[in-house]
């Protein structure tokens, strides 16, 4: 199921400059891991979600 939503994005929409501001702010914060998992679990439970907004969640249940 993660292969076909991975598979599927599009990634010209996908890649924002917000969707890569968020990645850096992660990427500085040292959580890298633990929000990507979180994400990718909020990705599961709600396939029809954009990376985007499943990413901000994730960083928003770490304090990011």
């Amino acid at each position: 199921m993660l292969f076909e939503i991975i598979y599927n994005m599009d990634l010209g929409k996908t890649l924002t400059p917000e969707f890569c501001e968020l990645v850096q702010r992660i990427e500085e914060s040292g959580l890298g891991a633990e929000i990507i998992a979180t994400a990718l679990l909020e990705m599961k439970e709600h396939p029809k979600g954009s990376p985007l907004v499943c990413l901000q969640i994730a960083a928003y249940d770490w304090d990011i």
